[in-house]
């Protein structure tokens, strides 16, 4: 179960003490501290980092649009506006308020409020994450030398591909597509970071826009202005600039 860190920022007891009530019925939510005061808000904002807070708008010392542009958290926690009325509507949705509330708060609409919140809330837990989870295979695999796997993300999803299973590698404007028996990957990557990955010993450029697995190639010969044709085995022929002619060697027996 997700633990959501709650900060109360009201200035009436009796209202603070409603929400605690409400809160008390959603597990989920923990309440941290509650405060009647703005400069108490902002100072526990900055020092707890919650992931939401129930902001009056009209909070004593400074109001709740003051103490936002005050607080040196990043990214901001969720804010739940709270109001005697909706003048502020638009001002607290302009600042990205997950929700606003009139008082008194109908336990109804404060449920609708507080789910609203948890699904945002979640995706972002889910989204700090992934890019956790990606940082650390993407240094893992940075410290080892022609891995016999790769990493590629394509959309959300990380796939690690056996590089013996690569045809080729192609340049496709800001992205490559590997080429593999099964299927293609397009991914976000330069020519250059890929090719410094794989083992030299096996995957070779034959082109500014082309790498192959040279156990994957067939035949290679010559063909127009001094450029060769190359034959995958899988029949699939591609071009091997004269520039790239140093592949051949490979082949010299």
């Amino acid at each position: 179960m997700v633990n959501i860190r709650s900060i109360i920022a009201v200035n009436e007891p009796e209202f603070r003490a409603d929400i605690e009530r409400l809160l008390e019925k959603q597990p989920e939510f923990k309440v941290i501290e509650s405060c009647g005061s703005g400069n108490h808000a902002l100072e526990t904002i900055n020092k707890e980092n919650p992931d939401l807070v129930f902001l009056d708008v009209q909070l004593n010392e400074i109001d709740g649009f003051e103490l936002l542009d005050k607080v040196q958290v990043d990214p901001l926690p969720e804010i739940i506006f709270l109001a005697a009325h909706d003048n502020f509507a638009l001002q607290a949705f302009e600042v990205h308020a997950i929700d606003y509330l009139l008082k008194p708060i109908q336990e109804e609409r404060m449920s609708k409020a507080l789910e609203k919140s948890k699904r945002s809330i979640i995706t972002r837990i889910a989204d700090a994450m992934e890019l956790t989870v990606e940082d650390l295979l993407v240094a893992i695999q940075q410290n080892r030398a022609n891995p016999e796997k790769i990493m590629v993300k394509e959309d959300s999803k990380i796939f690690f591909l056996d590089t013996s299973d690569i045809n080729w590698i192609e340049s496709s404007g800001n992205y490559i597509k590997i080429i593999t028996p099964e299927r293609d990957y397009m991914i976000r990557e330069t020519m250059k970071n890929i090719e410094e990955k794989l083992n030299s010993n096996i995957f070779f450029r034959i082109h500014r826009s082309t790498i192959v697995n040279i156990s994957k190639v067939k035949v290679i010969e010559p063909w127009f202005h001094g450029d060769y044709q190359v034959t995958m085995d899988n029949g699939e022929l591609l071009t091997m600039s004269r520039n790239y002619k140093r592949l051949l060697d490979s082949f010299s027996v």
